[in-house]
């Protein structure tokens, strides 16, 4: 994760990766697998490249039967004119 995206690395996502690990321990019949789905898309614009992310992800639970958290960006989750990324909150030591 860490050589991922700057937000992979915050604080948060550190605790959820742990509540994930803990809930694999407890619930080894109902693991949650964190998958990461490339999408090579050539996209000339942001409503392409979500739409097809959304492609992906749907054609991902046709094939698997999986269910599905999609973590993505709010910026990919919201409408509006102006979209900006916050920078990562810093690591607990």
């Amino acid at each position: 994760m860490r050589s991922s995206q700057s937000f992979l690395r915050a604080v948060d996502v550190e605790d959820v990766l742990r509540g994930l690990r803990s809930w694999n321990r407890e619930h080894p019949d109902d693991p949650v697998s964190v998958v990461s789905v490339p999408n090579p898309v050539e996209a000339d614009s942001l409503a392409g490249i979500e739409a097809a992310l959304a492609d992906t992800v749907l054609t991902w639970r046709a094939e698997t039967g999986q269910r599905i958290v999609h973590w993505g960006g709010i910026a990919h989750l919201v409408a509006g004119e102006t979209r900006r990324l916050s920078p990562p909150r810093p690591r607990r030591p």
